[in-house]
Order: C-alpha cells, then structure tokens, then sequence
C-alpha cells in the first residue's frame, strides 16, 4: 500500500480541506449574490462543484489514513506485542514479531529463546512508549522507529532504555523486527547493551 495513503500528510489533508471549503464558499457567494449575471449560475455551480470534490477527497483520504496500517503503524504494534509478550512470559507471541533474518549485537532469532528465558526468570515486566519515525525515510520494505523502553524485574528495579528498532518485511509480508540498538535514556545518542 502506497505510503501516502497509510499515512496522509495531516497539513495536506487539512490545505486541501480549507482549499475545498473556499472554492465551495466562492461558488455559493457567486451564485446568490451575482444571481441576476447570465454567468453567475454556471460558474457559481461549477465551483461549488469543485469545492465538494476537494473536500470528500480530503475526508476520504483522511479516513483511508485511519482504516489502512502504515509500516510504522505495524512497527509501533508489533513492539508492543513483544513487550506485553515480555510480561507474559509467552515465547511464541514474541517470536512472531522478530524476522528470521534478525541479527543485532552478534544475535540471531535462535539466540533470543535463551535470553527471553532468562528475562523470565527475573518475572521482568515490560513496557514502551514515546514512538516515533526516524530520520531516515520510510520505505514499503523497511522501517525504523525510535521509542522509550523499561523493563521492571520482581524486585522493582526498573531498567530504562532507548531503542532505535529497525523492521523490514518478512516474505509473507508482514514487518518483523530485523535489528535494534539500545541507548542511554537520558543521552539517547549513547549505545548501550541489554543485560
């Protein structure tokens, strides 16, 4: 799905929404007030033609923007599926959401089961918030997202993180996580590793 659709412009949207409303504005005051014009009629019908065509294509698509699932939009969804998977203790909901193809600070997906376990062991509680894009563009195969991370373990200690995760589309073409890279919390351009 083309990404302009998935994700509309909310300043495009609204120009072409205010522009819609104008035009239909003009052709409604050149209709009424000019109506004694031979002209009048037809070009105050025309633009008031022209101003609802702007505006249904504005609402249209602003409502494909909520009912179509942009890359980031699935990313943002599948992190937070890992870390309600993370509290859960449920193995299988996290690896669906991780590529075959992962591959981050020398680990692959098998690599994951073992330190997915151990976190288990510790009844780590998960949590992430504050998404965002990147600045790196946005493609139909990949996407990046940055976000807030904590992972709280049964004594209460909290561990927080930022996280710059990359997702890229799988075969069946699904976006699964490919790669990550945690940073202090505070100076979020200082890579750290996830104990």
């Amino acid at each position: 799905m083309p990404l302009f659709l998935s994700e509309p412009p909310v300043a495009l949207v609204a120009l072409l929404g205010v522009l819609g409303l104008l035009v239909a504005g003009i052709g409604l005051v050149v209709r009424f007030t000019l109506a004694e014009q031979p002209w009048a009629r037809s070009v105050g019908r025309a633009l008031l033609a022209v101003g609802v065509l702007l505006l249904l294509l504005a609402f249209a698509w602003l409502i494909a923007g909520f009912f179509i699932e942009s890359p980031r939009e699935e990313a943002v969804r599948r992190v937070s599926a890992m870390a309600d998977a993370v509290t859960e203790k449920n193995w299988t909901k996290f690896s669906e959401n991780v590529s075959d193809s992962f591959e981050a600070k020398g680990r692959k997906k098998a690599d994951l089961k073992g330190v997915f376990d151990q976190g288990g062991a510790y009844n780590l509680r998960a949590a992430a918030w504050d998404f965002a894009p990147t600045d790196q563009p946005q493609t139909d195969t990949e996407v990046v997202i940055q976000f807030e991370g904590k992972a709280t373990a049964a004594t209460g200690e909290p561990m927080l993180r930022h996280f710059e995760a990359t997702f890229v589309k799988d075969p069946d073409g699904k976006f699964r996580m490919k790669r990550y890279q945690a940073f202090d919390f505070v100076q979020k351009n200082q890579p750290v590793d996830v104990p």
